[in-house]
């Protein structure tokens, strides 16, 4: 489960992956670029964690043995990016987010060339516990809670203020 958060123009994303009974790993990241979408930002931390996943079977040579499923709360991510990438960018390789959807699509099939695995990705929709106790929700949208709790401390990270280099030496 990936998803992102926003403060003034900067954006953080954070992923969660698990299995049916606990988390086993997430990530956290800026996203960077100008002006950044609540879009790229998602694919940010799409393309993070299948760029982990890449490093990961190639690390420990060890195959994997799973179904892959995506959650993600940002329905254009799951339509429109990866219906059918062959004909729809060839035709928009000049959009602004093109470099970001193809490295996603790239790593992707380099994944499935790796493991075998195709990643399916599906939409949940976002803040679900606004309306219903965390404990009567299904598993993936507690773990979209989590992610999207996550991309908030992320968030606060990427916002602290940045001390200058040449600080350190005075």
């Amino acid at each position: 489960v990936s998803d992102d958060m926003q403060k003034y123009d900067h954006r953080s994303f954070r992923w969660v992956m698990a299995t049916a009974t606990r988390i086993l790993v997430s990530n956290w990241g800026v996203a960077q670029g100008y002006p950044m979408t609540s879009y790229q930002a998602e694919g940010y931390g799409k393309l993070s964690y299948v760029r982990f996943l890449i490093q990961y079977v190639n690390y420990f040579r060890s195959p994997m043995l799973c179904q892959m499923l995506s959650y993600c709360d940002n329905e254009s991510i799951c339509t429109s990016m990866f219906t059918d990438p062959t004909t729809k960018y060839q035709k928009s390789a000049i959009a602004s987010d093109y470099d970001l959807i193809n490295e996603i699509i790239t790593s992707q099939d380099k994944l499935a060339e790796l493991t075998g695995i195709k990643i399916e990705t599906k939409h949940i929709k976002a803040h679900q516990d606004k309306s219903t106790e965390y404990s009567k929700l299904s598993r993936e949208a507690q773990l979209n809670v989590e992610a999207d709790a996550l991309a908030s401390e992320a968030l606060k990270e990427a916002l602290r203020p940045a001390k200058p280099p040449a600080m350190d030496m005075l």
